[in-house]
């Protein structure tokens, strides 16, 4: 699905958006997800600032993103800058956490208040996009 432009540009590949906006002016540090297969391209997207594609990361793409990787048209500043706000999202949170998030177990009120708190970021992010 390819979603609007913006001056002729993908909402998906617009670095005056993500970085620009959300990062500098709004100061938003933590992941930008794409809609559920709302990626244009994922090289421009990611070079926009995009963190994870939805429904898995990369997953209609993930050729595409090797093969720019190892043909150095993306910068390693770039995919280390997207790791690094993955990490920092996701790790607190713990395989345990995870897995008891996919299996509907309890979870303790500090991560609850996280994934509040992630929900709510999401929220605006989606209005944001629109």
């Amino acid at each position: 699905i390819n979603y609007s432009k913006i001056n002729r540009t993908y909402i998906s590949n617009n670095k005056r958006l993500f970085q620009g906006i959300l990062r500098d002016e709004w100061s938003y540090n933590d992941l930008v997800i794409s809609d559920w297969f709302g990626t244009n391209s994922i090289v421009p997207s990611l070079k926009a600032g995009l963190d994870f594609e939805m429904s898995g990361l990369l997953m209609k793409q993930s050729q595409k993103l090797l093969n720019t990787i190892r043909l150095r048209y993306l910068k390693e500043g770039t995919i280390k800058k997207n790791f690094t706000r993955q990490e920092s999202t996701l790790i607190p949170l713990g395989p345990k956490t995870l897995k008891r998030l996919s299996t509907g177990q309890s979870i303790k009120a500090s991560y609850a208040r996280l994934l509040r708190m992630g929900s709510f970021s999401s929220r605006t992010l989606t209005t944001f996009s629109l």
